[in-house]
């Protein structure tokens, strides 16, 4: 979140650690936590996936989306503008099907279904353009988009992975990113995962191009197609001004503001639609544009940096590191994507499992679960053992190390750990 952290264990630990003025550590009161503790009222709930927005938090679990801290405009879809100390579950969700993915803006959250159903809640108006009448306290089903499969929330966009059926005639022009299935009929049909985006519009973070979609805030979703028609896109994050994915063969592609070179493009310029990521600091990954190897697993977002993870388990990161939170020694951002400094001794280098990024701090969790924090930690968001302003390095979680961690999770300035 902006300045608290939640982490899920492989055991289905929910860890969280930050500020919590407005209950968004779940804990049952409003008191900071700068080193990790363990949420035990949410033991046996089967945690499948968590999220923070700026002062909230919501988790996934079988079938139910809890939600709990600071629930003005309605961000905890709970029917009021009340803050929650405890998780408490969405009601109206999870009924007729599944859910399947969530994740959270400022004041906002969304949640998709099995069924490729979208649901939304909270303060939308910073998406659409609009003045109050978008501010929602109960979840609403999103009607102009259907068979959606992931989503991402930025600050002021929406970005959805959608599967869109392809005739057997059209199957040639979307070789990159098609996978078939023989149905009853034996007819070969296929799908491939297009990526939309829909909100405020600026810098081209939107990424559709020239003309004026590139302008306009949109209220509806809208395709993004351009340099990404031949591929299928399976990952999807939004930053504060920019908007990245990862294709089905492993490639990144990035667009919007890059003022801090948040787009890893070898520059400080814009981008009004998706571009590829096609070079890295690194002579042992090959140049990324035309690779038959998938290079990319995962990519993770924060307001002005990023952190991608590769099929090999190392971390690369780019962008905005005025407060370390590349994680490569100093405090110089970079347009290049960038090999973080080895976890441990530099002959025998940790590999990574997951990965996460908060506004000026980010998070790992190395295959054999020790949890790394760096970047800006005045808030205690790093959950060190003494509270540093700056950690230009992965230092170990202390409180958390031999415990076997699964996953990590960075709000604006806290972070929660899953054992």
């Amino acid at each position: 979140g902006a300045s608290h952290t939640m982490a899920l264990t492989a055991s289905g630990q929910l860890w969280c650690w930050g500020l919590n003025q407005s209950g968004q550590l779940g804990v049952g009161d409003m008191v900071n936590r700068p080193q990790p503790v363990l949420l035990e009222m949410v033991q046996g709930k089967n945690i499948r996936k968590i999220a923070c927005g700026e002062a909230h938090t919501a988790f996934l679990s079988d079938r139910d989306v809890y939600t709990f801290g600071d629930g003005a405009h309605g961000a905890l879809g709970h029917g009021n503008s009340k803050s929650q100390l405890v998780p408490k579950v969405v009601i109206k969700l999870g009924e007729e099907a599944r859910l399947r993915d969530i994740d959270c803006g400022p004041q906002f959250t969304c949640a998709v279904s099995d069924l490729g159903q979208m649901y939304y809640w909270g303060n939308m108006k910073s998406t659409s353009g609009r003045g109050s009448k978008h501010v929602f306290n109960m979840p609403r089903r999103f009607k102009g988009l259907e068979a959606i499969y992931g989503i991402g929330c930025g600050e002021h966009e929406i970005t959805a992975l959608v599967r869109i059926p392809v005739a057997p005639p059209l199957e040639h022009k979307f070789k990159a990113g098609i996978f078939v299935e023989e149905a009853e009929s034996g007819i070969i049909e296929g799908y491939i995962g297009r990526a939309c985006s829909w909100g405020r519009a600026g810098d081209g973070k939107l990424g559709h191009g020239g003309g004026k979609l590139t302008q306009s805030n949109l209220k509806t979703p809208f395709a993004i197609y351009g340099p990404l028609y031949h591929y299928s896109v399976t990952v999807v994050a939004c930053g504060q001004d920019h908007s990245c994915c990862i294709t089905d063969n492993g490639a990144i592609f990035t667009w919007g503001s890059n003022k801090d070179g948040q787009l890893g493009q070898r520059d400080f310029k814009a981008r009004i639609q998706p571009t590829i990521v096609d070079k890295c600091c690194d002579p042992d990954v090959p140049r990324l544009k035309n690779t038959k190897n998938k290079i990319f697993r995962d990519i993770i977002v924060g307001n002005w940096h990023c952190l991608a993870i590769t099929t090999k388990k190392k971390v690369y990161a780019w962008g905005k590191n005025k407060y370390g939170q590349l994680g490569l020694g100093h405090t110089n951002s970079m347009h290049t994507p960038t090999s973080i400094l080895p976890l441990s001794d530099p002959l025998n280098p940790k590999n990574v499992r997951c990965i996460s990024t908060g506004k000026s701090h980010s998070a790992i969790v190395a295959e054999d679960g020790d949890v790394y924090t760096w970047g800006r930690g005045w808030d205690g968001q790093l959950g060190h053992d003494v509270v540093t302003e700056i950690e230009l390095e992965p230092r170990i979680v202390p409180e958390l190390e031999n415990m076997a961690s699964a996953a990590v999770a960075c709000g604006r300035a806290h972070t929660v750990v899953v054992t």
